[in-house]
Parts: C-alpha cells; sequence; structure tokens
C-alpha cells in the first residue's frame, strides 16, 4: 500500500523505520489477504506504538515474513508476522519543528504539525523572549517595541523547539510541549562514573580480606576451654586427695 500522507522522510520531527510487526487477520479477509494486511495496519495509523518510540503516520511495502500463518488454540484469527517500512512521528528534545498555528488562548499558543500532530507553547514562554507582547483586542502575539518579528495569529507559520513529546493518556498520538527559545543544555553526571565504579570494586574486593583476617580468632577460644578444663581436673584431683586423706 502507498503512503496516504504526503510527509517527505526528511520532515524534521519525522523518521522512516523498517520493522517486523505481529498482525492477524480473519478467514474472511483471506479472498484479499493484502487488503486484509491493510486494515490492521490501518488501526495503528496516529497512534503510539512503543516499539517504534513514535506515532505511526503512513505505512508502505507490506508483505508477510512467511507464507504460513498460525492458528493459536480456539482463535479464529491467523496470525501472521508483517514487514513493513512505517513513517514514525517521533521529535527528539531539541529539535526544532514548523506547524501552522490553529488557535491561541490566553495562556497558549496551539500548533498542527503537517496537519497531523498538535503541540502547545505557552504564552510565559513566548512572551519570555521579549520578541512579542500580547495583543488582547486582536487575540494575538505582536512584535514588541524595537522588533519587526513577524505577529503570531490564527494561520500563520510558526517555528518552535521540542521540549517534550510523549504519548497522551486518553487518546492516541503524542503531545508535544515547544518553545520559542532553544532548550537550555544541562550536562548532567552519571551517579557512578568509570572512576569511581573502579574504587567501589577495589573496596569491595578489599573488605572479605579484612573480615577473613579479623574473624581468625577462634583459636583463642579453644585456648580458654582447655585451660578451664584443666583447672576443673585439678580442682576435682584436690578434692579426691581430700576425701582420701579424711
Amino acid at each position: 500500500m502507498e503512503e496516504e500522507y504526503e510527509i517527505p522522510d526528511d520532515t524534521p520531527g519525522f523518521r522512516r523505520v523498517n520493522a517486523v510487526f505481529p498482525a492477524h487477520i480473519y478467514p474472511s479477509q483471506l479472498s484479499d489477504i493484502e487488503r486484509g494486511y491493510a486494515e490492521f495496519m490501518e488501526s495503528y495509523v496516529l497512534k503510539f506504538v512503543p516499539s517504534l518510540q513514535g506515532a505511526v503516520v503512513s505505512f508502505k511495502d507490506v508483505e508477510a515474513s512467511s507464507e504460513l500463518g498460525r492458528i493459536m488454540n480456539d482463535q479464529p484469527e491467523i496470525h501472521v508476522d508483517l514487514k513493513a517500512s512505517f513513517l514514525v512521528f517521533s521529535p527528539k528534545p531539541g529539535e526544532e519543528l514548523t506547524g501552522i498555528v490553529s488557535n491561541i488562548g490566553y495562556d497558549h499558543v496551539g500548533v498542527v504539525i503537517c496537519e497531523k500532530f498538535n503541540a502547545t507553547i505557552t504564552a510565559e514562554d513566548i512572551l519570555s523572549t521579549g520578541l512579542y507582547v500580547h495583543d488582547e483586542n486582536q487575540n494575538c502575539f505582536i512584535s514588541a517595541e524595537g522588533n519587526d518579528t513577524e505577529p503570531i495569529e490564527v494561520g500563520s507559520e510558526l517555528g518552535f523547539y521540542v521540549l517534550e513529546a510523549k504519548p497522551l493518556n486518553h487518546a492516541p498520538g503524542l503531545q508535544v510541549r515547544g518553545s520559542l527559545a532553544p532548550p537550555r543544555t544541562i550536562e548532567t553526571t552519571p551517579l557512578l562514573s568509570s572512576s569511581s565504579k573502579k574504587s567501589s570494586k577495589s573496596k569491595k574486593l578489599s573488605l572479605p580480606e579484612l573480615d577473613i583476617k579479623e574473624s581468625k580468632s577462634p583459636k583463642k577460644s579453644k585456648k580458654s576451654k582447655r585451660g578451664s578444663e584443666e583447672d576443673g581436673e585439678k580442682k576435682r584431683k584436690k578434692k579426691k586427695s581430700r576425701k582420701s586423706e579424711e
């Protein structure tokens, strides 16, 4: 099946993924098996698929990885593994996207990407750039004094940076949160670096040796036991000698 949505593969935020997908078709679809494959794949379009790490936009080159299907237990479906090329919407933080402004609220601006996915930019973020001010009469953001930027209004094209992209809780697709300013780069230090891992290993290796050395003290207890036994024997002999004298 050819692509339904004409989105170039090199469009920012989108990527091409070749994958094998577990699928099933019904016996009634065997007369047009290719259509059965396509109907199954279409059920995932514009939905987030964890194994693909993104939302499926379209697919093509669908074929079964084997000529034989599988019937499991008493299930009527015929299970097959399908190979396909997927166009996936999977924006990364820091990536620059372009969309069309769809709505302007008092606290945010909504943007539609490629007519399929929504992104949100807060009004606070827009104002913090110093490039715009909010025009309440026209319900848009106009250029601040001293700037000649184009106004942000419904229908205008707007470029922004991705701050976050995550699956929606109660709906298919992705939720994108954007910013007009490039996101700050924050350097993170892992909890255990390679040097600290080595030092932790050396500490772990030295601990048993210390424990072993410190635990080598049972001979002293044996000597004390023998000494107490000899003292007891001497006392018993003294008692016997006293009795014999009496």
